[in-house]
Protein backbone atom coordinates (compact mmCIF):
# COMPACT_ATOMS: atom_id res chain seq x y z
CA UNK A 1 0.00 0.00 0.00
CA UNK A 2 1.12 3.34 -0.95
CA UNK A 3 2.00 5.96 1.74
CA UNK A 4 -0.89 8.07 0.89
CA UNK A 5 -3.36 5.81 0.97
CA UNK A 6 -2.24 5.00 4.35
CA UNK A 7 -3.02 7.93 5.82
CA UNK A 8 -6.21 8.08 3.87
CA UNK A 9 -6.92 4.97 5.68
CA UNK A 10 -6.13 6.15 9.18
CA UNK A 11 -7.45 9.35 8.84
CA UNK A 12 -10.64 7.77 8.05
CA UNK A 13 -10.68 7.04 12.33
CA UNK A 14 -7.11 8.23 13.61
CA UNK A 15 -9.63 11.23 15.46
CA UNK A 16 -12.07 8.63 17.33
CA UNK A 17 -10.82 8.74 20.58
CA UNK A 18 -9.92 5.08 21.74
CA UNK A 19 -9.53 3.65 25.73
CA UNK A 20 -5.67 3.95 26.54
CA UNK A 21 -3.89 0.98 26.29
CA UNK A 22 -0.64 2.47 27.56
CA UNK A 23 0.40 3.37 31.38
CA UNK A 24 3.37 5.51 30.83
CA UNK A 25 3.92 9.26 32.29
CA UNK A 26 4.06 10.63 28.37
CA UNK A 27 5.50 10.98 25.43
CA UNK A 28 8.98 10.61 25.08
CA UNK A 29 10.94 12.46 22.70
CA UNK A 30 13.62 10.83 20.04
CA UNK A 31 16.67 11.87 21.82
CA UNK A 32 20.19 10.17 22.77
CA UNK A 33 18.62 9.11 26.34
CA UNK A 34 16.03 7.46 24.53
CA UNK A 35 17.82 5.33 21.92
CA UNK A 36 20.08 4.07 24.86
CA UNK A 37 17.26 3.21 26.70
CA UNK A 38 15.26 1.14 23.61
CA UNK A 39 18.78 -0.32 22.52
CA UNK A 40 19.86 -1.71 26.01
CA UNK A 41 16.03 -3.30 26.16
CA UNK A 42 16.13 -4.35 22.76
CA UNK A 43 19.29 -6.28 23.46
CA UNK A 44 17.88 -8.04 26.41
CA UNK A 45 14.24 -8.61 25.15
CA UNK A 46 14.40 -8.89 21.36
CA UNK A 47 12.81 -12.26 19.58
CA UNK A 48 14.18 -13.52 16.51
CA UNK A 49 11.01 -12.28 14.69
CA UNK A 50 9.35 -16.12 13.98
CA UNK A 51 9.94 -16.97 17.50
CA UNK A 52 8.26 -13.28 18.53
CA UNK A 53 5.16 -13.85 16.41
CA UNK A 54 4.60 -17.00 17.09
CA UNK A 55 5.30 -16.83 20.88
CA UNK A 56 2.17 -13.96 21.22
CA UNK A 57 -0.16 -17.21 20.34
CA UNK A 58 0.61 -18.42 24.06
CA UNK A 59 -1.66 -15.34 25.46
CA UNK A 60 -3.53 -14.24 22.06
CA UNK A 61 -6.07 -16.44 20.07
CA UNK A 62 -5.52 -13.62 17.16
CA UNK A 63 -2.76 -12.04 15.86
CA UNK A 64 -2.74 -8.78 13.77
CA UNK A 65 -0.07 -8.48 11.37
CA UNK A 66 0.00 -5.34 9.64
CA UNK A 67 2.30 -4.63 6.66
CA UNK A 68 2.15 -2.26 3.98
CA UNK A 69 2.07 -3.71 0.67
CA UNK A 70 3.86 -5.37 -2.41
CA UNK A 71 6.97 -5.65 -0.21
CA UNK A 72 8.90 -9.53 -0.90
CA UNK A 73 10.09 -9.70 2.26
CA UNK A 74 6.52 -9.59 4.37
CA UNK A 75 5.14 -12.27 1.91
CA UNK A 76 8.37 -14.29 2.39
CA UNK A 77 8.22 -13.79 6.01
CA UNK A 78 4.49 -15.16 6.51
CA UNK A 79 4.86 -18.51 4.55
CA UNK A 80 8.01 -19.17 6.39
CA UNK A 81 5.51 -19.07 9.79
CA UNK A 82 3.25 -22.12 8.37
CA UNK A 83 5.21 -24.46 9.72
CA UNK A 84 6.39 -22.89 13.53
CA UNK A 85 2.63 -21.68 14.10
CA UNK A 86 1.11 -25.18 12.78
CA UNK A 87 3.74 -27.29 15.48
CA UNK A 88 2.60 -24.39 18.19
CA UNK A 89 -1.42 -25.02 17.87
CA UNK A 90 -2.09 -22.89 15.33
CA UNK A 91 -4.16 -24.17 12.17
CA UNK A 92 -5.37 -20.94 10.74
CA UNK A 93 -3.79 -17.90 8.02
CA UNK A 94 -6.42 -15.27 7.51
CA UNK A 95 -5.27 -13.29 4.13
CA UNK A 96 -7.19 -10.07 3.07
CA UNK A 97 -5.51 -10.62 0.31
CA UNK A 98 -8.44 -13.10 -0.96
CA UNK A 99 -12.53 -13.28 -0.83
CA UNK A 100 -13.77 -14.80 2.08
CA UNK A 101 -16.53 -16.36 -1.32
CA UNK A 102 -12.99 -18.49 -2.24
CA UNK A 103 -12.89 -20.22 0.82
CA UNK A 104 -13.97 -23.35 0.07
CA UNK A 105 -11.79 -23.68 -3.17
CA UNK A 106 -9.31 -22.51 -1.30
CA UNK A 107 -9.69 -25.51 1.05
CA UNK A 108 -9.59 -27.81 -1.93
CA UNK A 109 -6.30 -25.97 -3.34
CA UNK A 110 -4.19 -26.57 -0.10
CA UNK A 111 -5.35 -30.15 0.52
CA UNK A 112 -5.00 -31.24 -3.21
CA UNK A 113 -2.43 -33.70 -4.30
CA UNK A 114 -0.66 -31.23 -6.54
CA UNK A 115 -0.38 -27.35 -6.88
CA UNK A 116 -2.69 -25.92 -9.12
CA UNK A 117 -1.05 -22.64 -9.64
CA UNK A 118 -3.64 -21.16 -12.19
CA UNK A 119 -6.27 -21.34 -9.85
CA UNK A 120 -4.64 -19.64 -7.36
CA UNK A 121 -4.05 -17.05 -10.17
CA UNK A 122 -7.59 -16.67 -10.79
CA UNK A 123 -8.94 -16.17 -7.51
CA UNK A 124 -6.49 -13.17 -6.91
CA UNK A 125 -7.57 -11.90 -10.58
CA UNK A 126 -11.38 -12.41 -9.21
CA UNK A 127 -10.73 -10.53 -6.46
CA UNK A 128 -11.43 -6.44 -5.85
CA UNK A 129 -7.64 -5.40 -6.72
CA UNK A 130 -7.52 -5.67 -10.91
CA UNK A 131 -3.89 -5.43 -10.66
CA UNK A 132 -3.04 -7.52 -7.38
CA UNK A 133 -0.69 -10.14 -9.88
CA UNK A 134 2.03 -10.51 -7.66
CA UNK A 135 4.02 -13.58 -6.99
CA UNK A 136 4.61 -13.69 -3.48
CA UNK A 137 1.46 -13.05 -1.90
CA UNK A 138 0.41 -16.32 -4.18
CA UNK A 139 3.77 -18.00 -2.99
CA UNK A 140 1.83 -17.63 0.53
CA UNK A 141 -1.18 -20.74 -0.86
CA UNK A 142 1.92 -22.47 -2.59
CA UNK A 143 3.58 -23.06 0.88
CA UNK A 144 0.27 -23.81 3.11
CA UNK A 145 -0.31 -26.62 -0.05
CA UNK A 146 3.48 -27.36 0.21
CA UNK A 147 3.24 -27.93 4.14
CA UNK A 148 0.17 -29.84 4.03
CA UNK A 149 1.69 -32.38 1.83
CA UNK A 150 3.76 -33.04 4.04
CA UNK A 151 1.52 -34.04 6.98
CA UNK A 152 0.16 -37.26 7.72
CA UNK A 153 -3.22 -38.65 6.39
CA UNK A 154 -5.47 -38.24 9.61
CA UNK A 155 -3.72 -34.84 10.63
CA UNK A 156 -5.65 -31.82 10.46
CA UNK A 157 -4.11 -29.48 7.81
CA UNK A 158 -3.14 -25.61 7.82
CA UNK A 159 -6.41 -23.78 6.97
CA UNK A 160 -6.11 -20.24 4.67
CA UNK A 161 -8.95 -18.53 4.87
CA UNK A 162 -9.73 -15.16 2.64
CA UNK A 163 -11.64 -12.63 5.05
CA UNK A 164 -12.03 -9.71 2.09
CA UNK A 165 -15.66 -8.52 0.65
CA UNK A 166 -17.10 -8.45 -2.90
CA UNK A 167 -16.17 -4.82 -3.64
CA UNK A 168 -13.82 -3.25 -6.09
CA UNK A 169 -10.94 -1.18 -5.87
CA UNK A 170 -12.24 0.95 -8.92
CA UNK A 171 -15.29 2.31 -6.93
CA UNK A 172 -12.97 2.87 -4.30
CA UNK A 173 -11.28 5.27 -6.57
CA UNK A 174 -13.95 6.96 -8.48
CA UNK A 175 -16.87 7.49 -6.75
CA UNK A 176 -18.23 10.20 -4.50
CA UNK A 177 -16.66 10.64 -0.43
CA UNK A 178 -19.89 9.30 1.14
CA UNK A 179 -20.07 5.95 -0.94
CA UNK A 180 -15.95 5.65 -0.25
CA UNK A 181 -16.85 5.94 3.10
CA UNK A 182 -19.73 3.26 3.21
CA UNK A 183 -17.19 0.85 1.24
CA UNK A 184 -14.45 0.71 3.39
CA UNK A 185 -16.64 0.62 6.85
CA UNK A 186 -19.14 -2.68 4.65
CA UNK A 187 -15.88 -4.03 4.17
CA UNK A 188 -14.15 -3.61 7.63
CA UNK A 189 -17.57 -4.86 8.81
CA UNK A 190 -17.35 -7.66 6.59
CA UNK A 191 -13.66 -9.06 7.73
CA UNK A 192 -15.03 -8.83 10.77
CA UNK A 193 -17.79 -10.93 10.80
CA UNK A 194 -15.54 -13.73 8.73
CA UNK A 195 -13.06 -14.06 11.50
CA UNK A 196 -15.57 -13.93 13.98
CA UNK A 197 -17.74 -16.85 12.68
CA UNK A 198 -14.09 -18.51 11.03
CA UNK A 199 -12.24 -18.03 14.56
CA UNK A 200 -13.75 -16.76 17.15
CA UNK A 201 -17.45 -19.01 17.34
CA UNK A 202 -14.59 -21.63 16.57
CA UNK A 203 -11.94 -20.98 19.15
CA UNK A 204 -9.90 -21.62 17.29
CA UNK A 205 -6.74 -19.25 16.64
CA UNK A 206 -5.34 -17.48 13.73
CA UNK A 207 -2.31 -14.92 12.60
CA UNK A 208 -4.42 -12.40 10.14
CA UNK A 209 -2.19 -11.25 7.54
CA UNK A 210 -3.09 -7.62 6.22
CA UNK A 211 -2.76 -3.65 5.73
CA UNK A 212 -1.14 -2.15 8.33
CA UNK A 213 -4.10 0.72 8.62
CA UNK A 214 -6.88 -2.20 9.65
CA UNK A 215 -4.39 -2.93 12.48
CA UNK A 216 -4.82 0.40 14.95
CA UNK A 217 -7.53 -0.45 17.39
CA UNK A 218 -9.27 3.35 16.17
CA UNK A 219 -12.34 4.16 15.05
CA UNK A 220 -14.14 2.00 12.81
CA UNK A 221 -11.41 -0.46 11.35
CA UNK A 222 -11.28 -4.08 11.44
CA UNK A 223 -8.96 -4.12 14.80
CA UNK A 224 -11.39 -1.30 16.71
CA UNK A 225 -14.27 -3.77 15.57
CA UNK A 226 -12.97 -7.48 17.21
CA UNK A 227 -11.39 -5.20 20.02
CA UNK A 228 -15.11 -4.19 21.75
CA UNK A 229 -15.72 -8.27 22.06
CA UNK A 230 -12.33 -9.71 22.03
CA UNK A 231 -10.21 -7.27 23.29
CA UNK A 232 -7.73 -9.28 25.60
CA UNK A 233 -8.36 -12.45 22.72
CA UNK A 234 -6.20 -10.03 20.00
CA UNK A 235 -2.76 -8.95 19.73
CA UNK A 236 -1.27 -6.48 16.88
CA UNK A 237 2.14 -6.66 15.22
CA UNK A 238 3.35 -4.01 12.61
CA UNK A 239 6.02 -5.06 10.41
CA UNK A 240 8.70 -2.30 9.74
CA UNK A 241 7.40 0.26 7.26
CA UNK A 242 8.48 4.49 6.76
CA UNK A 243 6.52 5.93 8.93
CA UNK A 244 6.20 9.51 7.09
CA UNK A 245 7.18 12.63 8.97
CA UNK A 246 6.98 16.64 8.13
CA UNK A 247 7.85 17.22 4.45
CA UNK A 248 10.54 14.71 3.81
CA UNK A 249 11.59 14.04 6.68
CA UNK A 250 12.03 10.56 8.10
CA UNK A 251 12.80 10.71 11.49
CA UNK A 252 10.79 7.99 13.19
CA UNK A 253 11.87 5.21 11.00
CA UNK A 254 15.60 6.25 10.90
CA UNK A 255 15.54 6.61 15.12
CA UNK A 256 13.82 2.90 15.18
CA UNK A 257 16.45 1.80 11.97
CA UNK A 258 19.85 3.54 14.67
CA UNK A 259 18.32 1.48 16.78
CA UNK A 260 18.06 -1.87 15.72
CA UNK A 261 21.32 -1.22 14.50
CA UNK A 262 22.81 0.01 17.94
CA UNK A 263 21.31 -3.13 19.47
CA UNK A 264 23.03 -5.79 16.77
CA UNK A 265 21.48 -5.07 13.29
CA UNK A 266 19.61 -8.33 13.17
CA UNK A 267 15.68 -9.00 12.06
CA UNK A 268 14.01 -8.50 15.19
CA UNK A 269 10.58 -8.83 16.85
CA UNK A 270 9.84 -7.00 20.16
CA UNK A 271 7.17 -5.80 22.03
CA UNK A 272 6.16 -2.06 21.83
CA UNK A 273 3.15 -1.46 24.55
CA UNK A 274 5.00 -1.51 28.38
CA UNK A 275 8.66 -0.87 27.00
CA UNK A 276 10.50 2.19 26.57
CA UNK A 277 9.69 1.98 22.56
CA UNK A 278 6.19 2.68 23.74
CA UNK A 279 6.46 6.21 24.94
CA UNK A 280 8.06 7.86 21.82
CA UNK A 281 6.84 10.30 19.99
CA UNK A 282 7.63 12.37 16.64
CA UNK A 283 5.99 15.15 16.59
CA UNK A 284 6.48 15.78 12.96
CA UNK A 285 5.08 12.15 12.33
CA UNK A 286 1.67 12.47 10.46
CA UNK A 287 0.46 9.01 12.36
CA UNK A 288 1.65 10.85 15.83
CA UNK A 289 0.06 14.04 14.33
CA UNK A 290 -3.52 12.33 13.84
CA UNK A 291 -3.84 10.39 16.24
CA UNK A 292 -3.45 13.53 18.63
CA UNK A 293 -1.19 15.73 20.50
CA UNK A 294 -0.35 13.40 23.43
CA UNK A 295 -0.18 10.15 21.16
CA UNK A 296 2.68 7.48 21.02
CA UNK A 297 4.55 4.59 19.11
CA UNK A 298 2.08 2.21 21.66
CA UNK A 299 -1.04 3.93 20.28
CA UNK A 300 -0.90 2.23 16.79
CA UNK A 301 1.36 -0.65 17.52
CA UNK A 302 1.79 -3.23 20.30
CA UNK A 303 3.83 -5.09 18.91
CA UNK A 304 6.71 -4.73 15.88
CA UNK A 305 9.02 -6.88 13.35
CA UNK A 306 11.92 -5.58 12.11
CA UNK A 307 12.77 -7.30 9.13
CA UNK A 308 15.50 -5.19 7.16
CA UNK A 309 15.94 -1.63 6.72
CA UNK A 310 13.75 0.43 4.11
CA UNK A 311 16.55 0.16 1.74
CA UNK A 312 17.21 -3.61 1.89
CA UNK A 313 13.41 -4.12 1.51
CA UNK A 314 12.32 -5.01 -2.14
CA UNK A 315 9.22 -5.15 -4.49
CA UNK A 316 7.35 -8.06 -4.82
CA UNK A 317 7.32 -9.94 -8.84
CA UNK A 318 4.53 -9.51 -11.41
CA UNK A 319 3.07 -12.64 -12.59
CA UNK A 320 2.88 -12.78 -16.01
CA UNK A 321 -0.37 -12.46 -18.10
CA UNK A 322 -1.99 -11.67 -15.34
CA UNK A 323 -3.93 -9.24 -16.96
CA UNK A 324 -6.80 -11.10 -19.19
CA UNK A 325 -9.36 -9.70 -21.03
CA UNK A 326 -11.86 -10.04 -18.64
CA UNK A 327 -10.21 -8.04 -16.76
CA UNK A 328 -7.97 -5.88 -18.27
CA UNK A 329 -10.91 -2.82 -18.80
CA UNK A 330 -11.15 -2.20 -14.92
CA UNK A 331 -7.41 -3.10 -14.62
CA UNK A 332 -6.31 -0.69 -17.16
CA UNK A 333 -8.94 2.20 -15.82
CA UNK A 334 -7.51 1.44 -12.17
CA UNK A 335 -3.54 1.32 -13.04
CA UNK A 336 -4.25 5.13 -15.15
CA UNK A 337 -6.27 6.22 -11.66
CA UNK A 338 -2.87 5.40 -9.87
CA UNK A 339 -1.11 6.96 -12.45
CA UNK A 340 0.54 3.62 -12.86
CA UNK A 341 0.25 3.81 -16.70
CA UNK A 342 -0.22 7.34 -18.74
CA UNK A 343 -3.66 7.22 -19.58
CA UNK A 344 -4.27 5.70 -23.57
CA UNK A 345 -1.24 4.01 -23.24
CA UNK A 346 -2.49 0.63 -23.20
CA UNK A 347 -4.33 -0.46 -25.95
CA UNK A 348 -4.69 -3.82 -24.84
CA UNK A 349 -3.93 -6.30 -22.12
CA UNK A 350 -0.44 -7.64 -22.75
CA UNK A 351 0.30 -4.10 -22.86
CA UNK A 352 -0.93 -3.39 -19.79
CA UNK A 353 0.35 -6.40 -18.34
CA UNK A 354 3.41 -5.55 -19.88
CA UNK A 355 3.41 -1.85 -18.12
CA UNK A 356 2.65 -3.47 -14.84
CA UNK A 357 5.32 -5.70 -15.05
CA UNK A 358 8.22 -3.06 -16.02
CA UNK A 359 6.59 -0.65 -12.85
CA UNK A 360 7.55 -3.39 -10.44
CA UNK A 361 11.10 -4.00 -12.41
CA UNK A 362 12.02 -0.89 -12.29
CA UNK A 363 11.07 -0.57 -8.34
CA UNK A 364 13.54 -3.39 -8.33
CA UNK A 365 15.98 -1.64 -9.91
CA UNK A 366 16.04 1.56 -7.87
CA UNK A 367 15.90 -0.20 -4.61
CA UNK A 368 19.30 -2.29 -6.42
CA UNK A 369 20.69 1.09 -6.99
CA UNK A 370 20.10 2.63 -3.21
CA UNK A 371 21.30 -0.87 -1.69
CA UNK A 372 24.18 -0.65 -3.52
CA UNK A 373 25.16 2.89 -3.05
CA UNK A 374 25.04 3.04 0.59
Amino acid sequence: MKIPLILTLLASCALAAAPARNSHPGPQVLNVEARAACEEWLKQSGYEPDRYVVSKFAKYDLVLLGETHEVRENCEFVASLVAPLYNAGVRTLCSEFICSCYNDRLAEIVSAESYDESSVVGLFRGGPWPTWGYQEYMDIVQAIWAFNRKLTADAEPFRIVGIDADWKQFDLLTKREAERFRIVQAREEHMAAVIEREIFSKNRKALVHIGFAHTVRHGERLAARLARKHDERIFQICLHHEMPGGGRARNFTKFIEETIAGANGAAVGFDVVGTPFGMLRDDQGLYFRMLGPNSTFDDFAEGYVFLKPMQKLTPVTWVKGFIVSDTFAEAKAVAEKLHWVEEGSCATPADLDAALAARLAKRQMTSAVIRQSR
